[in-house]
């Protein structure tokens, strides 16, 4: 259980940090029977451009499912990534151009 509570922790914690920045807004994605296999966790727009963020344990690689899905929306223009760290949700930002503040 103490796990569990530390991973919400962290989720709670990159929303509250992307919520901070300036003309965003982020929704964490709960994934039910009826959701799409492979949606990303975090979705949400910054600046008028969609995202869709999937957050992993250290250690833990993305699923077949969530790349294919990340790739489809990022031939469409969305800006997309898979991050373990706080550093590697920033760099998934900047490499869109998109500066986000600590």
């Amino acid at each position: 259980m103490m796990a569990k509570t530390r991973a919400r922790e962290r989720y709670v914690s990159d929303i509250a940090f992307l919520k901070r920045q300036d003309q965003c807004w982020v929704e964490k994605r709960h994934g039910d029977m009826y959701s799409i296999r492979g949606s990303a966790d975090l979705f949400g727009c910054i600046g008028g451009r969609h995202f869709e963020i999937e957050k992993k344990r250290v250690g833990v690689a993305a699923s077949q499912s969530q790349l294919a899905r990340l790739y489809k929306w990022s031939t469409a223009g969305a800006i997309c990534g898979v991050y373990w760290t706080r550093a590697d949700l920033i760099q998934i930002f900047a490499n869109h151009g998109v500066v986000l503040k600590e």
